[in-house]
């Protein structure tokens, strides 16, 4: 048995026969590439096998890895299937992921480099491929292509890192991308033999992603030499033992998605995104956050204060309706300044549950004292369960012309949108108490608000405002949401009215969005599965937006508000005249006078 990974005489092998100083190069070699003591705590393992080996190895180098055991799961248990991984280690990666798979089940072989396939204990389970082609010193790649291909047909598992050799950091602005606290490396585009053995199997492909990267002294090395990099990779292998790799799992493609992408290019570049867009599914630290001490919120007003508020409010006459055991007011700030003082309160809390907010005791602003408030109160309780802060866009124009719209702080509204802003509601600061936000009943409750509103209005035609995509969403989803909402829903005639403070940018660079979403996007209701599937079912399309969107708003442009923790802002626009019937309906349901909702809203149709 042998009891060593490599010897001398291997690297004599590589030196080459005819070079005098062979021997003293492979005794310097041994040693310096680390070797030496790889061999060491290898010796004692030496006679195991397969998993055996790996879980031994695993522990005597000391090799960490974080992987959710729900994420272990969507790894099936049974029947041929592939597992496409990026390469970052060239190493420890391979034997950490095959340790993972074996959790599931015991018929996992890898391709792999040569050097692994080499090691006796993993000869059997670690089939041999070659990054360096026609290199005489090492094998080919032929014989461990067709042991795969007989593997996948007796319906094992295989592991596969397509790109054939380990991820290494691009040469744009590479030295700013090598002292970056993030993970800059990368495969490089995924080999077309990968594909073609992946499309002829017929199977399902499970796409998995390490978190990491090797040293800078590494990827220096790259730049230098692609064979300086990979005889770096035995140290790398011995550094391992000084972080903890983060492996994430994704949801199996299916084996007819991948026999719909017939191009091997495309479905090599739709697998390599799948791949890297499990990156946003590792939870980090919002980068943006403000770490300085937010202030405490405010003392709530006793319940006898806001209910006389709530019963002034009736007297009024300002219940636009009640249902089901809640009621909907349109207030006026300075009538009613316990529930605005409350308003100010709950949004602040609200905010603050998903990453946002002012960071001040309450959310409250110069908008507030002369735009109106959409209440939401849930009787039974006696409580506020949400709202909405509107603007009457006729109003705003003639006391304080474009500027004093809310919306300006966001988006600077030009000359051409006058006219439309002049038949427009304003929408903002919409939330729902987190205690409501388990079911959609309430939002729907204050859609229907707004539009009892504009029936109050006739000279409204459009809702205009912002609604946000928080900023605890990755910026994969952020740019998934902005380039479906864009490409879908957009406006581009009104796209040139308006100008974002703060555009929003695509700041995704290891994914390519089209080739993430191919034509898995074409309803709401698919690119909301297709999210979820994605994030491991983290991730939907925000409630708010979807509820929009099924109502029949566009969407105009895209703005980043540092103010609210950076979370991106769209504008969007629902033309009364055009609201969908069916969800129009769905909101009206059991209302009497719901002839003359059908005529002020189809009246175009009509």
């Amino acid at each position: 048995m042998e009891t060593n990974v490599i010897n001398k005489s291997d690297i004599r092998k590589v030196i080459g026969k005819r070079n005098p100083l062979r021997g003293l190069a492979s005794n310097i070699l041994y040693h310096a590439m680390g070797f030496a003591r790889i061999n060491r705590d290898y010796r004692p393992i030496s006679e195991l096998k397969g998993i055996e080996f790996v879980r031994a190895a695993i522990e005597r180098f000391k090799l960490k890895c974080t992987v959710s055991e729900d994420e272990i799961n969507n790894i099936p248990a049974e029947g041929a299937a592939v597992i496409v991984s990026n390469h970052p280690f060239g190493g420890a990666d391979g034997l950490l992921l095959y340790e993972a798979a074996h959790r599931v089940r015991s018929d996992v072989k890898v391709m792999t480099n040569f050097i692994l396939s080499m090691i006796g204990p993993l000869s059997d389970d670690f089939l041999p491929v070659n990054p360096f082609r026609g290199a005489k010193w090492a094998p080919g790649s032929s014989s461990g292509m067709k042991q795969a291909i007989r593997h996948l047909e007796n319906g094992g598992l295989l592991i596969i890192f397509p790109a054939g050799e380990v991820s290494t950091i691009p040469k744009k602005d590479f030295y700013k991308k090598l002292f970056s606290r993030r993970v800059m490396a990368r495969d490089i585009p995924w080999e077309n033999s990968s594909m073609k053995l992946i499309a002829r199997s017929g199977c399902p492909v499970i796409p998995v992603y390490f978190h990491g990267q090797n040293s800078r002294l590494f990827h220096l090395a790259g730049r230098l030499n692609p064979y300086l990099r990979t005889a770096l990779l035995p140290r790398e292998f011995l550094k391992a033992r000084k972080r903890t790799a983060i492996l994430k799992i994704g949801k199996a493609v299916s084996a007819a998605d991948v026999a719909a992408l017939a191009d091997k290019k495309m479905l090599s570049r739709h697998l390599y995104a799948r791949c890297y867009a499990l990156e946003a599914n590792i939870p980090a630290t919002n980068e943006f956050l403000d770490d300085g001490p937010l202030k405490p919120i405010v003392k709530g007003k006793s319940q006898a204060e806001i209910e006389w508020d709530i019963d002034k409010a009736r007297a009024n006459g300002n219940r636009l309706f009640e249902t089901a055991g809640y009621e909907v007011f349109l207030l006026t700030y300075r009538e009613y300044h316990t529930i605005m003082y409350e308003l100010a309160r709950l949004r602040e809390i609200t905010f603050r549950e998903i990453g946002e907010g002012t960071g001040k005791s309450c959310d409250t602003d110069e908008y507030d004292v002369y735009y109106k408030h959409l209440v939401l109160w849930d009787v039974a309780k006696r409580k506020i369960a949400g709202a909405y802060r509107i603007g009457i866009g006729s109003e705003i124009i003639r006391d304080f012309g474009l500027s004093g719209f809310y919306v300006d702080t966001l988006f600077h509204y030009r000359k051409g949108m006058e006219e439309t802003l002049k038949q427009s509601i304003e929408l903002g600061r919409s939330f729902v108490v987190s205690e409501y936000q388990k079911e959609i009943f309430p939002l729907m409750l204050l859609i229907k608000g707004i539009l009892f509103s504009t029936m109050r209005y006739p000279e409204v035609r459009y809702v205009i405002g912002p609604v946000s995509i928080s900023s605890w969403y990755p910026d994969l989803y952020k740019s998934i949401f902005v380039k479906y909402l864009s490409e879908n829903f957009g406006l581009p005639s009104m796209k040139k009215l308006i100008d974002p403070e703060h555009r929003f940018k695509n700041r995704v660079e290891k994914v390519n969005i089209d080739d993430l979403l191919l034509d898995k996007c074409d309803s709401i209701e698919h690119t909301d599965r297709y999210i979820m599937a994605l994030s491991n079912g983290r991730m939907r399309i925000p409630s708010l937006i979807k509820r929009y969107l099924k109502i029949g708003v566009k969407v105009i442009d895209f703005n980043v508000d540092p103010l609210f923790n950076y979370c991106v802002d769209g504008l969007i626009l629902l033309d009364t005249d055009n609201v969908s019937e069916k969800e129009l309906n769905l909101l009206l349901k059991g209302e009497k006078n719901i002839d003359s909702f059908i005529e002020r809203f189809y009246k175009k149709s009509l």
